[in-house]
């Protein structure tokens, strides 16, 4: 039988806000997550997989799924809800219907958006992505509604993307429990339709809105520190133009947009490369290439 593979996701911009109903830019990455449907393996039982498996499995507290073959882009990435596909998958032997999964997530994790399990639900049952010259870039404009960005720029292609080891991870469902000032949904949605705009317009330099968003996050405590620090780093060096943290804490993973190809002079690109890679090396972050190179 052929394995269930579920794509990564990454949430561009829109953390915390979407959460609480607002926007968010998300995207669909490979390689994906392969799970065999013959072999077996176990699911923590306050996962979604978990949840999934003993509400829909004779109440079965051994929960168990498709065993994870290939573990993708690896943590931060959707390993949890790309679980759940996997076991929605491979019980009902068909894609899950998405409105129906993202509803039950949203009632059985009230804290999370689902938006990362909307993404890869979307993306697993649309094969088109992977074969086409579409987009794997998709837009949340409010609760409980998921579409596709139809065209994808260069700059947004671009972009460089780090990952946090696997031991630095931090727990969304931990950040999401503590207790803060409630975030301005309006003023994050000002934003994230901002680098909407910066991907059709296809302008380097209006991504200095990822500063802006980690910015206004980090003003209400939930910026991580480690995350800041990375980030003033990245945006320290000559040439970029702005770098946000990914997922809780946005602290899972780093995009950086910098103003290469644009100058036609490799020496000054390789020179803005070189100093990429030193930053990460200096917070032990793994460089994973670029955007256009990741997407499903």
């Amino acid at each position: 039988m052929r394995p269930i593979v579920v794509p990564g996701k990454l949430i561009l911009i829109g953390e915390y806000g979407v959460v609480e109903g607002g926007r968010a830019l998300t995207c669909a990455l490979k390689p994906g997550y392969e799970f065999s449907s013959e072999s077996l393996g176990d699911a923590h039982p306050d996962s979604p997989a978990g949840r999934f498996a003993r509400r829909f499995r004779d109440q079965d507290q051994t929960a168990r799924i498709p065993a994870l073959r290939g573990t993708g882009l690896g943590l931060g990435f959707g390993s949890s809800t790309a679980e759940l596909v996997a076991c929605v998958m491979a019980s009902t032997g068909e894609a899950p219907e998405l409105h129906e999964l993202w509803s039950w997530f949203r009632e059985e994790f009230p804290n999370m958006s689902g938006a990362d399990l909307a993404t890869q639900v979307f993306a697993a049952s649309t094969g088109v992505f992977a074969a086409s010259a579409g987009s794997s870039v998709f837009r949340i404009p409010q609760k409980g509604q998921i579409q596709i960005v139809p065209e994808i720029s260069s700059s947004v292609r671009s972009l460089r993307v780090f990952r946090t080891p696997a031991d630095r991870k931090q727990k969304t469902h931990e950040d999401l429990a503590l207790r803060r000032e409630p975030v301005s949904v309006s003023e994050l949605d000002r934003l994230v339709l901002r680098l909407e705009n910066a991907i059709a317009s296809d302008r380097i330099e209006e991504f200095r809105v990822l500063s802006e968003f980690a910015n206004e996050l980090r003003a209400t405590g939930r910026e991580s520190a480690f995350s800041s620090a990375v980030r003033r780093d990245f945006e320290s060096v000559d040439g970029v133009v702005g770098a946000k943290g990914c997922g809780a804490g946005l602290h899972d993973v780093f995009l950086v947009a910098a103003d290469f190809d644009t100058r036609n002079d490799s020496k000054i690109d390789t020179k803005i490369e070189h100093e990429l890679n030193q930053v990460a090396l200096r917070h032990g972050l793994h460089s994973l290439g670029t955007l256009g190179g990741l997407l499903w």
